[in-house]
């Protein structure tokens, strides 16, 4: 899995007490630069009311963000920027490939949502691909 080092500076304001410094590792999408999402599935499905599967996606996006199929391109690239600092969990691994979660906070609007997103890392590739997409 890809690292990534985050520093975290604390700084305290009274003189007595000392500056501390902490890292803490967060582990990446394996491949993360090589990731893929496809706009349909965040336009014809994530964000679709009248997709069969999709629709409870896409109220949700609605109702809790405001967010609608006319924001897919946005969507798409605020989870490439996320998915670069926020660690990927690891899911269970099918014939299909390996698969992951990675979850980040999304403001929206004056609106905010913690939104997960889920990705397949088929056999034999090394191209992450987004499957699923949703706030809590």
């Amino acid at each position: 899995m890809h690292q990534l080092a985050v520093i975290i500076l604390n700084y305290f304001s009274s003189p007595d007490k000392i500056n501390k410094e902490k890292t803490i590792i967060v582990n990446l999408l394996p491949y993360v630069d090589n990731a893929k999402v496809d706009i349909r599935k965040l336009r014809d499905y994530c964000l679709n009311p009248d997709h069969d599967d999709g629709k409870h996606k896409a109220h949700l996006f609605s109702s809790i963000l405001g967010m609608t199929a006319d924001n897919a391109e946005e969507l798409r690239q605020i989870i490439f920027k996320m998915i670069k600092t926020h660690e990927a969990k690891l899911g269970r691994k099918d014939k299909y490939g390996q698969r992951y979660t990675v979850d980040f906070t999304l403001k929206w609007q004056n609106k905010s949502a913690i939104i997960r997103t889920g990705w397949i890392i088929e056999n034999h590739s090394k191209i992450p691909k987004l499957t699923t997409c949703y706030p809590l």
